[in-house]
């Protein structure tokens, strides 16, 4: 008799814990578009040599793919999620900010030297 009752509310406990302990709110789902977008800004920096010619750029889009990828599992508390996702959409457009200052400076660099040349070349 005593198990019995100990079986019932067990099985009461369990049935209470199902409808009221596992409400919990739902993870916010990574849009296409979102996904889209964030893919798109690492595609472009990776495709401009953001893990290639600079450090600080491959840093910053390691880092942005990182939170994504903790952004898209489903932690508990989703305005965390939201802001994760959102940080690392920044990272990479960082990245690729990064990236296509670098190649400026260079090209300018490079226009400079080369100015330079045909100065020394043809003179004054």
């Amino acid at each position: 008799m005593v198990m019995m009752k100990s079986a019932l509310k067990l099985g009461m406990v369990s049935v209470l814990l199902s409808v009221f302990g596992c409400a919990t709110v739902p993870p916010v789902v990574v849009s296409a578009g979102q996904q889209q977008a964030f893919d798109g800004v690492v595609h472009q920096a990776e495709s401009e040599g953001a893990t290639v010619n600079s450090p600080e750029a491959a840093q910053l889009l390691c880092n942005a793919k990182d939170e994504f990828a903790y952004g898209q599992r489903t932690p508990k508390y989703p305005d965390r999620e939201r802001a994760t996702l959102a940080r690392a959409q920044k990272d990479a457009e960082k990245a690729l900010a990064l990236i296509r200052r670098a190649r400026q400076r260079q090209n300018a660099e490079n226009a400079t030297a080369r100015q330079e040349m045909v100065t020394a070349v043809v003179g004054p």
